[in-house]
């Protein structure tokens, strides 16, 4: 048990927020600004780093060194921010700089040090997005106590205020990313029996679609495009995003950017208006697109909308009247207002940072933490997870090479252990390449490769006739160990698969003493 005070942090793609298990429940921390939400942004000016909204602030002057939904790029190994300074910095690079302005606010605030967390991340990611956002975590000096679901943390929070059973279906919309998951909350039991999602579907693409009419209405007046200055590309964006929060609670929404960029004629102003129709219109393949996820789940599931008792609504975006309305529509229920889609994310986290590290959450004492030594109150939750996407292996499979072989479907409850036998395919084999993949696909490199080992030692023999044993086995923590043994020799390989393959905590260290500190 650590003696600092652990958090629960929902890392997003437009903002993040942090929260921690005292008092009476889960409560959010405010940051320096008095803010509960810290927008993920990050800028590097004139030798500086500047998160939240002092980096919103820049922008528009500084748009080349300025990052917006790093989330977006998490787990990509091609990516890499271009700092003005001419540093590259890594998608976890940059977020790491986001959480570390998120600990230190919340240890001014607390006047404590932040040193465990659980960090959220949507369900759909895959190992290396996960693997990702916990190497953020340590980069940022927090001990990630576990990564967890974000529909699973917003359903903690959920069931903390209710006692009676439930089948909840999560839609959760954010920045980037979209995640809708099936739930039961039952006796302190919160149990996930399907989740499926979209890890590039999000409110950055309703905000785009609004851009895009400014652009073509800005190419209309002037015959000028202001897609090739980068200033204001930013503005527009800034702008859409602003017009889209007004939609959610007004008919029309004004724009006025006055010297937005030099057009043949002269400087030119933007001055326009967008009514909620031509929105809607213009945005409703996406949200038809979320709909559509909802109804794959179901097909996948022995449950349907009759099923489901309540729909919670998760993540800023689904603000967004139309998104209530869709559901209403299509579903026949009217989604749940008793939680804060921007904040139960980040509550959940902070409930489940508090049970690991056992620290109870009782009321009357005054802010502080209260930690349960005896253990008592700490195992009144348990949340069982799923398996996001299916983990497998390279096989030739009925005479075609390039087959995925399907050890742990998605959907599959955690933890699992499962064992698949297969034969060598050449006269005399003695060597078995193992490569681990995540994905549906049935073709295995048009999946995500997450690792793979060479079994070495099998006895000669005609082919087919030598067995090779893999085993799989996947924890809660998405950690999983793969395994392969040959019966006849006894010859045993494995690899372990988790959020830190592939670096040592000497490169982490490195990385965390590198990184510059957020003024």
């Amino acid at each position: 048990m650590s003696d600092g005070i652990p958090v629960g942090i929902d890392l997003g793609t437009t903002n993040s927020v942090i929260a921690a298990p005292f008092g009476s429940s889960p409560e959010v921390i405010e940051n320096t600004s008095g803010g509960r939400k810290t927008p993920s942004v990050v800028a590097f000016k004139d030798g500086d780093v500047l998160v939240g909204t002092e980096a919103i602030n820049q922008s528009a002057q500084n748009p080349e060194g300025t990052v917006h939904s790093i989330k977006s790029s998490m787990g990509d190994r091609e990516y890499a921010f271009h700092a003005p300074d001419g540093d590259d910095y890594s998608p976890a690079e940059v977020s790491a700089l986001i959480l570390r302005k998120l600990k230190r606010d919340a240890e001014e605030s607390l006047g404590r040090a932040v040193t465990n967390a659980v960090i959220t991340v949507p369900a759909h990611f895959s190992n290396r997005q996960r693997e990702a956002t916990k190497r953020a975590g340590r980069i940022a000096g927090l001990e990630v106590d576990r990564i967890i679901n974000e529909p699973t943390a917003a359903c903690l929070a959920y069931g903390l205020e209710r006692t009676e059973r439930a089948t909840v279906l999560v839609y959760d919309l954010g920045g980037g990313t979209f995640d809708v998951s099936l739930v039961s909350i039952s006796d302190g039991v919160i149990e996930v029996i399907a989740t499926d999602g979209d890890t590039q579907l999000g409110g950055d693409d309703w905000d785009a679609q609004i851009v895009d009419l400014l652009v073509d209405h800005v190419e209309r007046e002037t015959g000028a495009t202001p897609e090739d200055d980068p200033q204001a590309m930013d503005r527009l964006w800034a702008a859409a995003k602003q017009a889209k929060h007004d939609l959610s609670s007004r008919e029309t929404a004004t724009v006025s950017l006055p010297f937005l960029f030099e057009a043949p004629g002269g400087t030119y102003t933007l001055e326009t208006t967008i009514d909620r129709e031509t929105f809607q219109r213009e945005t409703a393949f996406l949200t038809d697109a979320t709909i559509d996820r909802c109804y794959e789940l179901f097909d996948r599931v022995d449950h349907g909308i009759g099923d489901v008792d309540e729909v919670l609504l998760v993540g800023g975006s689904t603000r967004n009247p139309d998104v209530a309305a869709a559901i209403e529509s299509e579903f026949g229920i009217v989604p749940s207002k008793r939680i804060d889609a921007d904040l139960t994310v980040a509550l959940g986290a902070a409930a489940q940072a508090g049970i690991m590290n056992r620290s109870a959450l009782p009321s009357g004492h005054d802010g502080e933490l209260v930690l349960a030594d005896d253990g008592e109150g700490i195992d009144d939750v348990v949340l069982l997870d799923v398996c996001p996407q299916t983990v497998g292996v390279k096989i030739r499979m009925d005479g075609r090479d390039n087959q995925l072989s399907r050890l742990i479907p998605k959907n599959t409850s955690v933890p699992e252990r499962v064992t698949n036998e297969y034969v060598t395919v050449h006269d005399n084999q003695e060597v078995v390449d193992i490569e681990v993949y995540q994905g549906e696909n049935q073709i295995a490199t048009e999946n995500e490769l997450l690792d793979s080992f060479t079994l070495r030692g099998i006895p000669p023999a005609p082919a087919g006739e030598q067995t090779i044993e893999v085993e799989f086995e996947l924890d809660e923590d998405g950690i999983l160990d793969v395994s392969a043994r040959n019966p006849d020799s006894g010859v045993t390989e494995g690899v372990t698969i988790d959020s830190e393959f592939g670096v040592s905590p000497r490169e982490i260290d490195a990385m965390r003493s590198q990184l510059p500190r957020p003024k």
